[in-house]
């Protein structure tokens, strides 16, 4: 037998992974069980076949069906590139030509090794999806029987023992780290001409099988299963003893540890002195609000007896004296006791809305933060009578 360089190459990545990954990597979910359900096809095979006897195949007439199968396996996977499935397979398959057609079922027990082969793509570190190939074989029992087309008459029949190979590949998704699903595609060879019920012992029959899956791997959640860490990722890995740092505490580090403790407690120390003057900051802060309170202003306009008309002069007063003024004004009207009362009240009013008409008319000053009223009483101030004949403005300053 010739062992090719290639072969050797292969040995060794297989056995250095798995003696590497025994002894450094952290706990992977290594067994997985699952369950497939398969679509078997009867693939033509002509190569031993004459023109008048063509081989048999699925899916051609009303002869055939749409033939299913069972997968039920168990895996173990040893790195996260390659591992083993132990398995079984049962099911049926159609087949018919032009002149005879044939059903037969079976059984078998079946071994794969698997390659997870998007698993040594370093760009694929985080994706839920692998690919993957696989190489294997079985062994098992098949009964088949087969019939004349043009009057369902029994043509032969085969109860046999038969070995199989088989070569496939396959696409997975993780759901999490217990459950995925898969999509498994195989080409099988089962060595036995009579699997299709027609044996003349030149040939094999070759069928495909197509299978949609769900597999569970045992293990804790929080631990990823095995197959679905890339191979060169530190989760395999782990960390390489030479990588490792020594983490005892030397005598730098004992004095390293001092000098921070003491700088932790100074930087705290001066924390709290802050905090202190911030708080004295905001005292006196307060306490200048206080001081610098707004105070109530007062601008005296006097009219002339029984009238309420601005004088120039008291128009040049209000417009020194208002001219930085921008909160609210309050306007009282007041009159002397010469007349009738209720046309003293008007008079208060008329000399009101004069001074907040040249407030607003002359100064621009908004209508709506002026407001107006009366004073209810007038003192008596003899023969001082002109002093009650004015309007007082009082504004914040």
């Amino acid at each position: 037998m010739k062992i090719s360089i290639k072969h050797i190459a292969f040995a060794t990545l297989l056995n250095a992974g798995l003696a590497y990954g025994q002894n450094n990597q952290p706990e992977l979910k290594t067994w997985s069980v699952g369950a497939r359900l398969v679509h078997l096809y009867d693939l033509p095979s002509y190569k031993y076949d004459t023109e008048t006897s063509r081989d048999m195949k699925g899916l051609n007439g009303d002869n055939t069906k749409f033939d299913l199968g069972v997968d039920l396996y168990v895996e173990k996977q040893f790195t996260p590139f390659w591992g083993v499935q132990v398995g079984f397979r049962t099911g049926g398959l159609t087949g018919a030509n032009e002149v005879e057609y044939y059903e037969n079922s079976f059984y078998e027990g079946t071994a794969d090794l698997l390659f997870n082969l998007s698993n040594l793509d370093k760009r694929h570190m985080d994706s839920r999806w692998n690919y993957y190939a696989r190489l294997g074989m079985g062994m098992g029992n098949f009964t088949s029987e087969r019939y004349l087309t043009l009057d369902d008459s029994p043509n032969g029949n085969f109860d046999d023992n038969y070995w199989e190979g088989r070569v496939g590949a396959g696409l997975q998704y993780e759901i999490n780290s217990s459950w995925r699903v898969e999509l498994d595609v195989a080409y099988n060879l089962a060595f036995n001409d009579g699997f299709d019920g027609y044996n003349n012992s030149t040939g094999n029959d070759p069928y495909l099988s197509t299978g949609l899956g769900i597999a569970y791997t045992f293990g804790k959640k929080e631990n990823n299963p095995m197959y679905g860490v890339n191979f060169f990722s530190p989760e395999y890995f782990g960390e390489p003893e030479s990588a490792k740092v020594d983490n005892r505490p030397t005598a730098a580090d004992s004095a390293l540890a001092n000098e921070l403790t003491g700088a932790k407690s100074q930087m705290e120390e001066m924390n709290a002195l802050i905090a202190k003057q911030e708080a004295d900051l905001a005292e006196l802060k307060a306490q200048k609000q206080k001081v610098e309170a707004p105070k109530t202003q007062r601008e005296f306009v006097f009219f002339a007896f029984d009238s309420a008309i601005l004088s120039e002069d008291a128009k040049r007063e209000l417009a020194k004296t208002m001219a930085e003024v921008t909160g609210a004004i309050k306007v009282t009207g007041y009159a002397d006791n010469t007349g009738d009362s209720s046309y003293n009240e008007k008079l208060k009013m008329r000399r009101a809305e004069a001074v907040k008409q040249f407030l607003v008319q002359g100064l621009q000053m908004s209508e709506e933060s002026i407001t107006v009223q009366l004073a209810d009483e007038v003192k008596d101030l003899k023969n001082n009578e002109f002093l009650n004949r004015k309007v007082v403005v009082e504004f914040q300053q």
